[in-house]
Formats: C-alpha cells, structure tokens, sequence
C-alpha cells in the first residue's frame, strides 16, 4: 500500500483537477483506480470502504475510458460486501442505464454478471424477495380502514391544514411494509432482463435469462 500512495504522490497532474482532464493527469487516475484495486483485495470493510472513495473520484472525471467498467464492476462489488444491498441496487440500476449508450467491453461481462450473480444471493440471504407479493408476508398486518396499506399507517383529516394526509400509527423502521396490493398488470423492464424471471419475477439463480 505505501507504494500506491507513493505513486499517487508522484504521478502528474494539474490542480485542481477539471472534469475533462489533461493528458498527463490520466496517470493519477490510473494511480488511483490501482489503489481501489488493493483495497478492495484487502476486504476488510474500511478498505472497501476506500476502494469505493477512490472509484467515485476516478468516476467523477472524463477519462480513462477503457477502465471504467472495470472500476463500476469493482465499486458494486464492494458494495455488495459491505451488504450496503440499497446502495448496491442504486448502482446497479445506474451501470444499467450506462450500459445502454457505453456498451461493456467483452471482458467486462462476464464479470459484470458473476457480480450480478453474487449480489442475487445476497439479496436472496437477507429473505427479501423482489416483485412476487411476499415480502416478509409474516410482518405484513393489513388496516382494517385504509385499503391496500398496513396497520403501521392511517388515513387521517388535518383540521390544522384542513386536507387528508397519510399518518404512522407506530415507530415505522427500515424495511416495514407500508402498502401491498396485488398489480393488474405487470412486465420485466430491460434493466432487469438479466435479474428476473419473465413469468414470475422472482429473483434468478445466477442472473440467468429466461425469456
């Protein structure tokens, strides 16, 4: 690690740096997506932690474009050993949205879907089933007056602000059910092609496609 950060400290660049960079100020970039590299080898969470630190300042650059699929690889699969699975689902949809007009070089896709694989069982670990009507069912109590929601909220009139609003009736926390309702109607967008079955949505073994 000492010499990545002496690498750092010795490769070129102009500072501040700017959003579309000089040539000579590719080197530390280079410099710093090597470091993400090691951290991420590291494994323990503030390396990985680092490692995603320095992905996002290379990402944040006009440059280096033959490694920045590498680097979205690396970042959401450091995410995924974080089990940071939001932050991880957030990048996922936006290497999805990218992947429409910059296409994943061919040594990039196999290991974008062996991340995609691993961040499936993951998601599968935490009992959290996607677009199926059965998330955490045995937690979800249904109100007994407001249709399609949990007891956890209440549809209430505000004389105050003289208007209906919907109100908690308890300490909501992450991952409470607040609404569930069964969909008329329901397709697989292409962003999910790869993550989802096409009959049942639920979530793939592998990111296998099933059309």
């Amino acid at each position: 690690m000492k010499l990545y950060n002496e690498a750092l400290m010795v490769a070129p660049f102009h500072f501040p740096l700017k959003q579309d960079l000089a040539e000579d100020d590719t080197s530390y970039l280079l410099a710093l997506g090597n470091r993400s590299a090691v951290y991420f080898e590291l494994g323990d969470e503030a390396s990985l932690l680092r490692c995603v630190k320095d992905i996002d300042a290379i990402l944040s650059f006009n440059s280096v474009a033959s490694l920045l699929w590498k680097l979205r690889i690396r970042k959401l699969s450091a995410l995924i050993r974080l089990n940071a699975l939001n932050q991880a689902q957030e990048w996922l949809d936006a290497c999805y949205k990218e992947r429409m007009t910059s296409p994943v070089p061919a040594d990039c896709e196999l290991k974008l879907e062996t991340v995609v694989a691993e961040y499936t069982k993951a998601r599968k670990a935490t009992n959290i089933e996607w677009f199926n009507g059965s998330v955490k069912k045995s937690d979800y109590v249904p109100s007994a007056i407001f249709n399609a929601s949990s007891n956890l909220v209440n549809l209430k009139f505000d004389p105050e602000k003289n208007s209906r609003g919907v109100f908690a009736t308890t300490d909501i926390k992450e991952g409470d059910i607040l609404f569930s309702e069964t969909a008329f109607a329901s397709i697989v967008i292409p962003d999910y092609a790869k993550l989802l079955c096409h009959v049942c949505h639920r979530l793939l073994e592998g990111g296998q496609f099933y059309p």
